[in-house]
């Protein structure tokens, strides 16, 4: 894969790689970032709102309820092709997609249990479903 175009690919999936980083840590580090992310989302969504556009679903505050669900589809869609490239290209950093796919898992098992309080911030329900 030496060739320029090829090298530019693999730059281009590694630079990706680098910007999803947080992505292939652990829930307990990566969940207060990753909400603080959505807090964003929401805010740009309620801007929308107030332009009279109709926000994307992760960015619509009344979706909160599917954040996980959200998380999930944007693991599996957009971050663990790509870890699964950078992988398959330098076989060193396979933990790393393992990590993206062990983040799904925890964010699969936590499904519905994040809600919208009243002072607006997201928490986390830590009681079992």
């Amino acid at each position: 894969f030496m060739k320029l175009n090829n090298m530019d690919l693999v730059k281009g999936a590694l630079m990706t790689t680098c910007d999803l980083s947080l992505q292939a840590k652990p829930h307990i580090l990566s969940c207060s970032p990753t909400l603080r992310v959505y807090e964003e989302f929401y805010i740009q969504g309620d801007f929308e709102k107030e332009m009279g556009l109709t926000p994307t679903p992760m960015m619509n505050r009344d979706n909160m309820n599917d954040l996980s669900e959200h998380q999930n589809q944007f693991l599996s869609v957009v971050v663990m092709p790509c870890f699964y490239v950078v992988a398959t290209l330098l076989p060193n950093t396979t933990h790393l997609f393992h990590g993206c796919r062990n983040l799904r898992r925890e964010w699969k098992i936590l499904n519905g249990r994040y809600s919208l309080q009243d002072n607006d911030e997201i928490n986390i329900d830590e009681e079992e479903n």
